[in-house]
């Protein structure tokens, strides 16, 4: 890619995916190929994304999990403790 002058070795490191496109490469390769370098940095964001998320899945499961069964927990307290307090009986305000 001289035209663009970007090294080899950076397009073999993405090509690889063991770098990232950087501002700097997203300029260069939208010369090259006459796109823009918000083409090349969404086509990195993207890939961000979607790598987050695949590492992120199992975990996001478990507190969601782990929260819904606190939330179920804490209903039935509250519902035990409603329905004492509704059987006490109120002392009478009137002598």
């Amino acid at each position: 890619m001289l035209n663009a002058r970007v090294p080899r070795t950076r397009v073999e490191r993405l090509a690889r995916e063991e770098t990232g496109v950087t501002p700097d490469t997203a300029l260069r390769l939208a010369r090259y190929f006459r796109t823009t370098p918000d083409f090349w940095l969404g086509i990195q964001a993207q890939f961000d994304l979607e790598t987050a998320q695949d590492s992120l899945d199992e975990d996001i499961a478990a507190m969601i999990h782990l929260i819904s069964r606190l939330y179920d927990r804490t209903s039935i307290i509250v519902t035990r403790q409603s329905s004492q307090c509704s059987q006490a009986r109120l002392p009478s305000l009137t002598a």
